[in-house]
Formats: C-alpha cells, sequence, structure tokens
C-alpha cells in the first residue's frame, strides 16, 4: 500500500473466550464474503484477522459488519451472539505506515486480550 500510494485496512476479529469452531465458522464467513485479493488468517482458536488492500476506513467497516452479518444469518442468530465478538479496524495511512502499526492499533481497538502477544514482546 505504501508502495502503491493506496489505502490497505486491517480487520480483526477477536472472542471473549477461545473458540476454534467459532473462529472456523467466522473465518468461513471471511472467506465468502470477502474480494479474491483480501488475504485471511487465524490466531488459533483466539480470533482471525483480514488484510484488505485497496480499502480505506469506510470500506473495512463495511467489510468487517458483511461477514459478522453473513455469519449470524447463516446460523440464525440473533445480535446478542455478537456480543461474543470484538472487532477492531485499523487503516493506512491514517492509522500507521507499517504492519506493525497497524496490527497492534487494530488489536487495541477490538479491546480484551491481546491476538498478537508475540509481536508485543518484540
Amino acid at each position: 500500500a505504501r508502495r502503491r500510494k493506496t489505502s490497505l485496512s486491517v480487520a480483526l476479529f477477536k472472542f471473549e473466550s477461545p473458540d476454534e469452531k467459532l473462529v472456523r465458522e467466522i473465518a468461513l464467513q471471511g472467506r465468502e464474503c470477502c474480494r479474491l485479493l483480501d488475504v485471511l488468517g487465524t490466531f488459533g482458536d483466539r480470533g482471525m484477522g483480514i488484510l484488505l488492500p485497496d480499502t480505506g476506513p469506510d470500506g473495512g467497516k463495511v467489510a468487517a459488519q458483511r461477514i459478522l452479518g453473513s455469519y449470524l444469518s447463516a446460523k440464525g442468530l440473533g445480535t446478542a451472539e455478537a456480543a461474543r465478538l470484538r472487532i477492531g479496524m485499523a487503516s493506512h495511512p491514517e492509522d500507521g505506515g507499517d504492519s506493525r502499526d497497524l496490527l497492534l492499533k487494530a488489536d487495541e481497538r477490538a479491546g480484551g486480550c491481546s491476538l498478537l502477544e508475540p509481536l508485543n514482546s518484540l
């Protein structure tokens, strides 16, 4: 994004308590809802993240809402189930110029325990 002078957003989905099944279900919905150029990865049983190239803050929020809505709809769940999930967003260049800054900002905005403990210790 820096090289091409474009936006990049990061969305982190964190769960109140570790739940591998829930992470897999959200990741499946993410894969179904995302564009081919988006990159999705999991953090074990604690959460998942999505890199959204060419996407600013507003587009990042729309993508995260689309994934959450798709998951709730697929499971026939209401918004109460979403309370178990925390979502944090960060965008380049607004929230930082490198990957570490973006990941830390998104992790912080999602609140709760960190998905990035190994990264924080570097």
